[in-house]
């Protein structure tokens, strides 16, 4: 009997959603505050990619601190998906992880590859996702995951870019994977010392434009 429309609530586009700290890996860490519009290009990009239904269980591995909590809430919470808890968040890791996946018969995981690397072996037979994020993968880790049914996902984007800014389907035996293309509302490119387009091949700097780029709180 509960209303199956729109919820009305006043908040608008632009409003802040959450606020959430970088990991300081290249200086002091900064408050980033991150909008609305944000999490529900977040939304749009994970229904294109993920393909997620109300029989996904999905983990949740990381810690409130960090922007990847945010990640796997909006993943199962706007699909009707499971949100499995993990037991201890950020550090579940080797038999402890293990034993969560298996027990929860959980489909869907995002970690990061060091964290995925500490997985002991495993068929896994429900895990049909498996995402690395947060760190740099390697083709060793993907070879680790890589098995006929499921789909291994490397995931890239700053805190700054609403914590996803594009994606690359791992297959076996590749190289290290790149970073992919970016997700529906973002865009990338590598630009030189002053904001000039490199050739193909060329080294230069990630600048990520488009939806949901967060702002800078003054601390």
């Amino acid at each position: 009997a509960e209303p199956v429309g729109p919820f009305i609530t006043g908040v608008r586009p632009g409003d802040t959603a959450y606020v959430v700290f970088t990991s300081g890996s290249t200086g002091v860490p900064k408050a980033i505050s991150v909008d609305h519009e944000a999490l529900v290009n977040l939304q749009a990009a994970q229904r294109q990619v993920f393909r997620i239904s109300p029989g996904d269980r999905i983990l949740q591995w990381f810690s409130p601190n960090f922007d990847g909590w945010h990640f796997d809430v909006v993943l199962a919470l706007t699909s009707g998906a499971r949100l499995v808890l993990a037991p201890i968040a950020g550090s579940c890791l080797g038999q402890v992880l293990l034993r969560t996946l298996t027990e929860q018969e959980v489909t869907v995981a995002s970690l990061t590859p060091s964290a995925w690397r500490t997985l002991p072996n495993g068929s896994l037979p429900a895990l049909r996702i498996a995402a690395a994020a947060g760190e740099v993968c390697t083709a060793g880790t993907v070879d680790r995951l890589v098995t006929p049914g499921r789909r291994v996902l490397n995931l890239y984007g700053p805190a700054e870019a609403a914590i996803w800014s594009s994606w690359h389907e791992c297959r076996p035996g590749e190289d290290d994977p790149p970073i992919g293309v970016p997700i529906t509302g973002k865009r990338a490119y590598v630009l030189d010392p002053d904001g000039r387009p490199v050739a193909s091949g060329e080294v230069g700097e990630i600048w990520i434009g488009g939806v949901g780029i967060g702002r800078y709180l003054h601390q």
